[in-house]
């Protein structure tokens, strides 16, 4: 059945097999808040309009292809259904709640009204457009137990574009696996859930930053722009957080680890990115929390052998409340990156950790506890290779243990 003149009535009801299509010039409105609509055969919206002031649920494949989807009532894609944006249009729909497949493949989605989308199943992107590129309107986006997924297209698609915002809040899943996914300016992002990002992938949040409740992983990058902070307070997994499989998760911006950060590190080769873990922070890193390694693939570090598994573009300062390391295996920041080192030798004094970021002695973040060693202990710069040290000022310490390769200057005024 086609439909290409305006129609209004309380509701509809089809089976399966039964199909309509709205054409350019016909609308179609469901008239009565009261009535629910169920389609169980196809609907097609080919530059037609659609507007539903009542419950209307699809069961059935649907299309729509350009035109205009709105109405104060809900829609709602049943478990068995899927729904293909594959023309873009006008968007107002007070209510979208997807339990089944809304497949995005085409168009910018222009915006007519504030609404929510309920995601508990999968929200598939496969294209480089824009869901919100005119209007002045907010989409809360709610991905539940869902999945927003970018599947295809080697460029960027955008939630949000211009005074439209797309807020989205997970506490499902959201994989990049192709291109880039970006959040826009205007749009707030909340992750409870889980991020993971492809190799060559990017997810991008340009509205100032992400605090992360979750989980993020993955091989590709994460984009909260330079300036703006990353600030973990849950689970950081570079490569992949399923499989012990190494990788490199780069960071676009500032990384802080706060005191319920947990960064979990794979160690299976001398090869950054394939073999071991690394999260590359073009910005400042301070660092907090825990940091959890495991040596994976019956991997054996060799004596001496050094791993910078964080690196920075900047600044690196902190150090980690908790380290779970394997035996013999020592952290500290070196320069601007926090490197692992296989020194086979445990901390039974004060150890330089680097954690201040200068290469000072008198600095108390750089030692163990962040405190200086005194008369009664033993200062350690001998746990991670790279260390250069400077004393400028009067100490006196019980001994001292340094490695080949790390260094102590003694300034003018230093002894």
């Amino acid at each position: 059945m086609t439909l290409s003149s305006s129609q209004s009535i309380k509701g509809l009801n089809s089976n399966a097999g039964n199909n309509l299509t709205i054409n350019p010039g016909g609308t179609l409105t469901l008239n009565d808040p009261g009535t629910s609509s169920l389609l169980d055969g196809g609907l097609t919206i080919s530059g037609g309009t659609l507007t539903t002031k009542g419950a209307l649920t699809l069961n059935g494949s649907s299309v729509w292809a350009g035109g205009t989807l709105d109405g104060t009532g809900t829609l709602t894609v049943s478990p068995a259904a899927k729904l293909v944006v594959n023309g873009g249009g006008t968007y107002g729909l007070s209510q979208l709640t997807n339990q089944g497949i809304v497949q995005w493949t085409s168009g910018n989605v222009d915006f007519s009204a504030n609404g929510v989308i309920t995601n508990s199943l999968l929200f598939d992107v496969q294209t480089d457009s824009i869901w919100g590129n005119k209007g002045l309107f907010a989409i809360e986006f709610n991905n539940l137990n869902g999945i927003l997924r970018k599947s295809a297209g080697t460029g960027t698609a955008t939630l949000g574009a211009g005074g439209n915002r797309v807020n989205l809040t997970n506490r499902g899943s959201v994989e990049v696996s192709a291109g880039t996914l970006a959040i826009s300016p205007a749009s707030a992002m909340q992750n409870n859930g889980i991020i993971e990002i492809a190799s060559g992938a990017t997810f991008q949040v340009a509205s100032g930053g992400l605090t992360n409740n979750g989980i993020l992983s993955g091989f590709g990058t994460i984009d909260v722009g330079a300036g703006n902070t990353l600030t973990n307070l849950l689970f950081i997994y570079p490569g992949s957080a399923s499989t012990s499989t190494a990788g490199t998760l780069s960071l676009i911006g500032d990384l802080a680890l706060g005191g319920a950060s947990v960064l979990n590190l794979d160690l299976g080769g001398a090869t950054p990115g394939s073999q071991y873990d690394r999260l590359a922070v073009s910005g400042n890193v301070s660092l907090g929390g825990t940091i959890n390694t495991q040596l994976i693939n019956a991997y054996a570090p060799s004596p001496g052998q050094s791993f910078d598994v964080i690196t920075s573009g900047g600044t690196a300062t902190g150090s980690f409340a908790s380290s779970n390391l394997p035996s013999g295996v020592n952290g500290a920041i070196v320069g601007s990156v926090y490197r692992l080192t296989n020194s086979g030798l445990s901390c039974l004094g004060v150890c330089w950790d680097g954690g201040g970021g200068t290469t000072g002695w008198e600095t108390l973040a750089n030692w163990t506890s962040d405190k200086l060693p005194t008369t009664t202990d033993v200062a350690y710069l001998n746990l991670v290779a790279g260390v250069d040290v400077t004393l400028s000022s009067s100490q006196s310490i019980k001994g001292l243990n340094s490695i080949s390769g790390n260094s102590l200057t003694i300034n003018s005024g230093g002894r």
